[in-house]
């Protein structure tokens, strides 16, 4: 293919530049967007496809085996989706509506006493049947600060309760603190006789999703190979001119046009679109993710 003059290169410029500029106007816009439209007046837009298409379950695919390992390596401890999350949430949510049912701010503790006692005795339970479930294995730091909560609105239902002189549910208010006590002191002992099981748990789901960015990684460069060996070297070669030419002029008024870097090969911000790891991550995994030391 006989390289494009300037005048070939304009005229796909021209014929582009609306399209990419309607384009701009949606929230989801991206360089990769623009990068199809030029595919498409150069004739390649077949090629820009296969390679949308080889990438756009890189993502979910990676999130879906990535959860899956979670489940098989840790089970009821699994930090995302382990039972042992939501019954230590149960016993948070429990004690604390103990500590403020015999608060007194709403109601006579004395009327009420009762239902708190019930609300202690699910919090404690609820605690012990966590431990039980992790079979002394370590359990993640966000499980430790939940039983740290728990213990403190139990204690704050104890010294109300006492308060109010409501000896008998005190009582039982406080066996259930000493049973939340206890297991948070195993929680921690066990934590801390294994670093390395503990350092694992609390990092597993960082790694998890690390290695599904590797993952996926892989796979968008396998795809950028396969789309380099299809395209033509002078189609290639349009392609990247009226990108940079295109980009360049509307990067004035788009910011992610305006650093993208002009040397990056062919339908590498196609398949950037698809593949970049704020776009399949977990939201809160996308704002906050580092690279711990593995």
């Amino acid at each position: 293919m006989m390289p494009a003059s300037d005048e070939q290169v304009e005229t796909l410029v021209a014929r582009a530049k609306p399209r990419v500029e309607s384009a701009m106007a949606l929230p989801q816009f991206t360089p990769g967007m623009a990068e199809v439209n030029v595919f498409d007046v150069a004739g390649q837009r077949a090629v820009a496809d296969r390679a949308s298409d080889a990438v756009r379950d890189l993502g979910s695919e990676a999130v879906r085996r990535a959860k899956s390992g979670l489940v098989r390596d840790y089970g009821a401890r699994n930090p995302e989706r382990g039972w042992i999350g939501f019954a230590m949430f149960l016993s948070v949510v429990a004690s604390v509506l103990a500590a403020a049912f015999t608060s007194g701010i709403r109601s006579d503790p004395a009327d009420v006493a009762i239902v708190a006692t019930i609300l202690a005795v699910v919090g404690a339970l609820a605690n012990a049947i966590s431990l039980a479930g992790s079979r002394l294995r370590p359990v993640n730091r966000f499980v430790l600060r939940m039983q740290l909560v728990t213990c403190v609105a139990l204690a704050a239902a104890v010294a109300l309760s006492f308060s109010h002189g409501l000896v008998g549910p005190a009582t039982a208010q406080l066996v259930c603190l000493i049973v939340t006590v206890i297991v948070g002191i195993v929680i921690v002992v066990v934590r801390g006789r294994d670093a390395e099981a503990t350092e694992e748990i609390d990092l597993c789901v960082e790694r998890a999703y690390l290695s599904a960015i590797d993952e996926v990684e892989a796979g968008a460069r396998e795809a950028q190979r396969r789309l380099d060996a299809e395209l033509d070297p002078g189609a290639a070669a349009v392609i990247l001119r009226v990108r940079t030419v295109l980009f360049a002029d509307l990067g004035k008024r788009n910011a992610a046009l305006a650093a993208f870097d002009p040397s990056a090969p062919v339908g590498s911000a196609l398949i950037a679109a698809k593949t970049d790891p704020d776009r399949w991550l977990p939201a809160a995994l996308a704002k906050t993710r580092k690279r711990p030391d593995r």
